[in-house]
């Protein structure tokens, strides 16, 4: 009797869990407002697969487990769902499990392709002769709809790797302290930048800035020369070789 009330009590908990992730999705700030397709990225949760007063009557036949489901969005569809068992799954729950997840009508099967919105999560039927489990199925993937991964922004790098490479190819003697050193200061950002890849924005902005600062480089003046130098120097006229015939003439 005591175990059957500590189902029950299960049971209501999970139905109130259910009941505020749909009261979440109507503010899903991930789904585009316009489509209703997913932003894409990787979602995530679990849920819990709980017995009933209905299935007390043969409280051998399964025991309460949980479901994980993993969906990854690519160019607005899902383009790979993940459902695994979790703590308390064993094998009398592989026959449920399967219908659920992976069998002609489960889950991954049904959406797998399919434009990623809430509302093809939400039209997907549940699996008969697994009832329990396709619901917690549908929970976790509706719950994964509010805690998105996003997929990391592709940022090209190659107009500031060329622009440090110019930049680095200077000689500070040909140019002005001070213009120099805003250089340098511009090429220790765009290699922080670089490094760091933390959006096309962020790269984009540190190579403009370096290039800037190399064209506002300031040559720096010839040196002049000295007063010495400058002064034409007398010229020497050579001194006449004596013959040696003239010596020898007595």
């Amino acid at each position: 009797m005591i175990k059957r009330k500590e189902l029950q009590k299960k049971s209501l908990a999970a139905v109130m869990a259910a009941s505020m992730t749909m009261s979440l999705l109507p503010g899903t700030a991930l789904a585009d407002a316009t489509s209703g397709v997913l932003a894409d990225g990787t979602y995530e949760s679990t849920a819990h697969v709980t017995r009933t007063a209905e299935d007390d009557e043969d409280e051998n036949a399964w025991d309460e487990y949980d479901v994980n489901v993993k969906i990854t969005v690519a160019d607005g569809k899902f383009s790979d769902i993940a459902v695994t068992p979790g703590s308390g799954y064993n094998t009398e729950n592989a026959t449920y499990f399967k219908k659920a997840a992976t069998n002609s009508k489960g889950f991954k099967t049904k959406l797998l392709g399919k434009d990623a919105t809430i509302e093809n999560i939400e039209g997907w039927d549940i699996v008969s002769g697994a009832t329990r489990t396709s619901n917690a199925v549908k929970t976790a993937a509706l719950a994964a709809t509010q805690k998105a991964t996003p997929t990391p922004e592709a940022v090209d790098t190659t107009a500031l790797e060329k622009a440090i490479a110019d930049a680095e190819a200077l000689k500070e003697a040909d140019y002005t302290a001070d213009s120099w050193k805003a250089v340098q200061t511009a090429l220790t950002a765009a290699k922080s930048a670089l490094s760091a890849k933390e959006s096309q924005s962020a790269v984009d902005t540190a190579k403009d800035a370096l290039n800037t600062a190399v064209k506002g480089l300031v040559k720096a003046p010839t040196p002049t020369a000295t007063r010495q130098q400058r002064q034409p120097q007398p010229q020497r006229r050579p001194r006449p070789r004596l013959q040696l015939s003239r010596w020898l003439t007595f």
